[in-house]
C-alpha cells in the first residue's frame, strides 16, 4: 500500500541508499567493517543500521558463522536493508531502540554504530545499554561527524542556507555539534 507521502516523494529508504550511501556512508562503512574482529561463531550487533550499508560490509568481512543482528528504529529502513540479503547470510533484522535494547547482558562480541550516536536522544543511556549487552572485553565501534571546524564543505553549505533563508533549517546543528 502506498501512503500519500511515498506517492509524493517516493521511497525515502531507496533515495537515502542511492544518493547518501555512495557519497557519505560507503567508504566509512568499509573502514568500520574492517575494524570489527569477533571470534568465529560470535555475534555482532549493528545499531541504527538504516539501509544496510554497514551491514553488507560486516557480512562480507565476517566468517559466515558470525551472526549479525542489524537494528534500527525505522522499520521501513530495515525492510529495505533486508532485501539486499539472502536468507542464508546469517543476518537477523530487528526493530530496536538504542536506549532500550532487549538483549541480555553480555550477549554481543561487538557493537557497531555508524553516524548515529549523535542523534540518540539520551546518548549516555545508549552508551550504557551498549556496554550492558557487550561481553566482557567486547568492542564498541562507532563513528560520528566532527564539528564544522573540520567539515568545511558542510560549514559552507550551512552558512549559505543561513544567508539564503529567512527561517533557515537547523538540521546540521545536531550531527555536526561534536
Amino acid at each position: 500500500m502506498v501512503d500519500s507521502h511515498t506517492a509524493f516523494i517516493g521511497s525515502i529508504p531507496e533515495y537515502y541508499d542511492q544518493y547518501f550511501g555512495p557519497i557519505i556512508f560507503e567508504e566509512y562503512a568499509q573502514d568500520m567493517a574492517r575494524r570489527v574482529s569477533v571470534p568465529d561463531g560470535g555475534t555482532v550487533l549493528e545499531i541504527a543500521a538504516g539501509t544496510g550499508i554497514v551491514t553488507r560490509h560486516l557480512r562480507n568481512a565476517m566468517p559466515q558463522a558470525v551472526k549479525v543482528i542489524a537494528t534500527d528504529l525505522n522499520e521501513s529502513m530495515l525492510e529495505y536493508a533486508q532485501r539486499k540479503f539472502n536468507g542464508h547470510e546469517n543476518i537477523k533484522f530487528e526493530p530496536a531502540n538504542a536506549v532500550n535494547l532487549s538483549y541480555p547482558p553480555g550477549y554481543f562480541d561487538a557493537v557497531v554504530s555508524q553516524f548515529s550516536l549523535m542523534f540518540f536522544l539520551d546518548k549516555q543511556i545508549a552508551i550504557n545499554e551498549t556496554a550492558r549487552v557487550l561481553k566482557p572485553g567486547g568492542t564498541f565501534i562507532f563513528s560520528i561527524w566532527d564539528s564544522f571546524k573540520h567539515n568545511h564543505l558542510l560549514q559552507t553549505v550551512n552558512e549559505s542556507l543561513i544567508q539564503l533563508c529567512d527561517n533557515p533549517p537547523n538540521f546540521f546543528d545536531v550531527p555536526y555539534c561534536y
